[in-house]
C-alpha cells in the first residue's frame, strides 16, 4: 500500500511539474503578447495623428519707386467693418513695420480679402516729417496658407 501510495504521489508530483512547466512558459507568452500589444497601442498616435493647423498668413513685401524693397514702411492690412447675417460688426486689422528686406508678416485665424495700405515717412536732415506717401493694394488669404502681395510705391 505505502509504495502504491508513495508511486502515485510521485506521479502527482511528476505530472505536476510538467504542468507547471508548460503554464510558466504559457505565462511567458502570455507576457511577451501583451507588452507588444502595449507598445503597438502606445505608438498608434504616432500613425493615426491629426495634421497639425497651419497659419493663415500674408507676406507684404513694400517695394520704393525704383522697384527695390523699403525699409520702415508701415504697412497696415485690414478689413473694413463688416456686418454679417447675425448684426456682428467684424473688423480686421494688423499693423506692423517692415524690415529691411521690406517685407511684414500678418497672421489671421480666417481667410479673408484684405486692404494693404503701406506709409512711407520722408524724414529730413533734422528727423522731422517732410511729407508722407501711401501705396495700396488688396490681398486674398487663403485658409491655413501663406499668401504674398506686394505693394510699391509710384
Amino acid at each position: 500500500m505505502y509504495l502504491m501510495f508513495s508511486s502515485l504521489f510521485s506521479r502527482v508530483l511528476y505530472l505536476g511539474r510538467q504542468y507547471y512547466s508548460k503554464l510558466s512558459k504559457m505565462k511567458i507568452q502570455i507576457k511577451r503578447l501583451f507588452n507588444l500589444g502595449a507598445l503597438v497601442i502606445l505608438f498608434m498616435p504616432a500613425f493615426f495623428s491629426c495634421k497639425k493647423d497651419q497659419p493663415t498668413k500674408a507676406v507684404i513685401t513694400v517695394l520704393d519707386n525704383n522697384s527695390l524693397p523699403l525699409a520702415g514702411a508701415h504697412v497696415r492690412v485690414f478689413q473694413d467693418s463688416v456686418v454679417n447675417q447675425y448684426g456682428v460688426r467684424a473688423s480686421v486689422s494688423d499693423e506692423k513695420i517692415s524690415d529691411s528686406n521690406g517685407r511684414t508678416e500678418h497672421i489671421f485665424k480666417w481667410e479673408a480679402f484684405l486692404n494693404i495700405e503701406a506709409i512711407r515717412i520722408r524724414l529730413d536732415t533734422a528727423s522731422l516729417p517732410l511729407d508722407t506717401d501711401t501705396a495700396r493694394g488688396y490681398v486674398r488669404l487663403e485658409y491655413q496658407k501663406t499668401v504674398n502681395a506686394t505693394v510699391q510705391f509710384h
